[in-house]
């Protein structure tokens, strides 16, 4: 399963906001919202982490997956490159920001995924000139191959935002998608009349 893109946008968040620069020759380590924090101690299995002290490998950044405890913890880290999954031990762990990796599910998806969205945003923009009612990221089940997608109004001008879940994201046409854009736009649209 390839994460291509996702691995891509996850590295061009931290190169933008949480690699640490130094501006008019003073120290900046970025916001406290976007940096990495020691989790040796209590890591939590989801969190995007940096293992320390460790010999250079493609699980230079990796998904928390489990954690053993004891007197030498193991980290089973999932690489950002290729979703291999790996154990390790006598080392130390640092976690990006959990809200901030929270406000990013994009960085867990597939290519297949990402494919998805584009393709729920081509149908809403190019076959239906979106402007008003903008097609929102769909949201994918953790579990399973459910998705939802929605339709909001550009500006905040109404702050609705109308979903329909789908069973299996793999079998929604894109005539599946623009009927339900359709019928989002209209409701929106007689709402706002009212």
């Amino acid at each position: 399963m390839k994460k291509e893109r996702a691995r891509i946008a996850i590295l061009s968040h931290l190169a933008q906001f949480s690699f640490a620069r130094q501006l008019g020759g003073l120290p900046y380590c970025g916001l406290d919202d976007m940096r990495f924090h020691n989790a040796e101690s209590n890591p939590v299995v989801g969190s995007l982490c940096v293992p320390k002290s460790a010999p250079a490998s493609k699980w230079y950044l990796s998904w928390l997956v489990e954690y053993k405890p004891g007197d030498w913890p193991v980290y089973a880290l999932e690489s950002i490159e290729d979703g291999e999954v790996c154990n390790w031990s006598n080392i130390g762990l640092i976690a990006y920001n959990a809200a901030q990796v929270a406000s990013h599910p994009e960085w867990r998806w597939t290519d297949e995924q990402f494919a998805f969205k584009d393709r729920w945003n081509r149908a809403c923009y190019k076959k239906r000139d979106a402007y008003i009612y903008l097609p929102t990221f769909p949201v994918f089940d953790k579990e399973g191959d459910g998705v939802t997608l929605g339709v909001r109004v550009r500006f905040g001008l109404d702050e609705r935002i109308p979903t329909r879940h789908f069973d299996n994201w793999r079998k929604v046409r894109i005539a599946d998608m623009l009927a339900f854009y359709d019928e989002m736009s209209a409701q929106l649209a007689i709402k706002k009349s009212a």
